[in-house]
Parts: C-alpha cells; structure tokens; sequence
C-alpha cells in the first residue's frame, strides 16, 4: 500500500514540475473537446468541417501548463518604521506594588490544606509489594 501511494506521489509530482499539454478543440466557436492527447484527424468529429490552425469554424489550441510558470516571482516586502507618536512612559506614570505589612507582623497560613485521606496512598494507587 505504500509503495502505490508513493508511487502516485511520485507520478503527480512528475507531472507537475514537467508540465503537460492540454489540445482544446472549439467547432462552431465553442468548445468542443478538451484532451490530454493530441488526435491526428483532418476532419472535425462533430461537424466533418477540416481542422485548421487559424481561426476558422474549427480550430485546436495547445496550451502547455507547468506548475512553476503558473506561480508568481516572490516580491520582497519593504518595511518603513514609522516612529511612536508619544512615549507611553511620559503619559502613564510608573507605579510599584508593595506589599502593606507590619514589619512586627508575619504572614498566617489560612490552613486550606487537602483533608488527608483515611485510606492509605498505595491501596488508591493500587500498588501491592509482595
């Protein structure tokens, strides 16, 4: 399975940096047939009218398509910085957070600590040393 996915990888990749050719048929000014292969007829299908190069009642078109003549030329960006209408530590004065203890007083611990479990850890975790 993974040799077929690679292999179609493979095959898609190919023809896209290789290119193809694409034969479009117009009879009566429309399109008619659009085609991988070129056919090499006289005549139209369609109308039996001749195949001709010009623009007649039936003309083919061959057009090549490759996928890195479709793309666009990277354009390269061009910064300009543009400088700070107004400082913003001129507008907002700096402020510091200090803490409001007594320096006689100490912190309390509020005791929120988990309620210690009846049964013991490695019963809840399951782990039995024999």
């Amino acid at each position: 399975m993974k040799k077929l996915v690679i292999t179609l990888v493979a095959l898609v990749y190919f023809f896209a940096v290789t290119g193809w050719q694409i034969n479009i048929h117009y009879c009566m000014g429309r399109v008619d047939s659009v085609s991988l292969l070129t056919s090499h007829t006289d005549s139209c299908d369609t109308c039996g009218m001749a195949r001709t190069e010009n623009n007649g009642c039936c003309h083919d078109e061959n057009q090549f398509v490759r996928l890195t003549q479709d793309q666009k030329l990277p354009v390269s960006l061009h910064y300009q910085l543009i400088p700070p209408v107004a400082e913003l530590a001129a507008i907002i004065p700096p402020t510091i957070v200090s803490p409001i203890l007594a320096r006689n007083s100490s912190a309390t611990w509020a005791g929120m600590d988990p309620p210690v479990a009846k049964t013991p850890v490695f019963i809840l975790n399951r782990v039995f040393r024999i």
